[in-house]
Parts: C-alpha cells; structure tokens; sequence
C-alpha cells in the first residue's frame, strides 16, 4: 500500500513561461488544456487572489508541489516564487466536468516589462480538502 501524502497533486508539473512583455497583453484570457481532458482553462489576472491568503498550513501543503515556492527573501512573512507575486484562480474547464485551481506568478521585472509563469494546476477538491 503506498503513502498518499508522498504523491504530488500538482498536474502541470514543468514551469512554463505565460508571458514576458507589456502588461496588458497578459491582462488579457490566458488558457491552458485541461489536464483531464481535451477541455480549455481561461484564466486572467483580474479573477485572481492572492496565495498568501490561506492560511499557513494550507501554504505549506501547496508549496511541497511547486518546486521553487519558498519563503520571501526581504524578510516578508509570505511565500513567493522566485521573488514574484503568487496568484491564483479556481476556474472549471470548458468541457465543465474539472474544477481546478491554476497558480502562477506576476512581477514587474522593468519599467513597463512584467513577467508570468504557470507554476501549478490543481483538482479544486483537493485543495478544499487540505
């Protein structure tokens, strides 16, 4: 019988570049294939929230699927990747059989030049039950 706990739920495991540039074309519907089936995920900015705002044992759960999650290096009591705002969103694919939970990150990296990756995709059900 294996151990549950050891198994990660994050089903988008590579960390993948969703935009490097202006930040009104990230603004805009990002998507990605539902990992289930052959449905698509919009996801966008605006219908976001902010990772840091579950509590502390539910971060620490998450953050143990997305490599690269860890605390802030300024000393902010909060968890980021890479120094980025983490965000996410709970969308249901457009087959409507999947509600997942899409986190990914959003910094400003120059003037104007803003940057964002998909670090995890989760069953909503899961994270609702952490």
């Amino acid at each position: 019988m294996t151990n549950q706990n050891t198994k990660s739920h994050n089903l988008f495991k590579k960390v993948t570049l969703l935009h490097d540039g202006v930040e009104n074309d990230f603004i805009k519907k990002n998507t990605i294939k539902c990992p289930h089936c052959d449905g698509i995920v919009e996801f966008d900015l605006y219908s976001s929230s902010n990772f840091n705002k579950f509590d502390k044992s539910t971060q620490q759960t998450i953050a143990k699927d997305i490599k690269g999650l860890k605390a802030d290096s300024r000393g902010i009591d909060e968890l980021t990747y890479k120094g980025e705002f983490v965000g996410f969103c709970t969308k249901v694919c457009s087959c409507g059989e999947h509600s997942l939970m899409i986190f990914f990150t959003f910094s400003e990296i120059q003037p104007a030049r803003y940057i964002s990756h998909l670090i995890g995709v989760f069953d909503a059900d899961y994270i609702s039950s952490i």
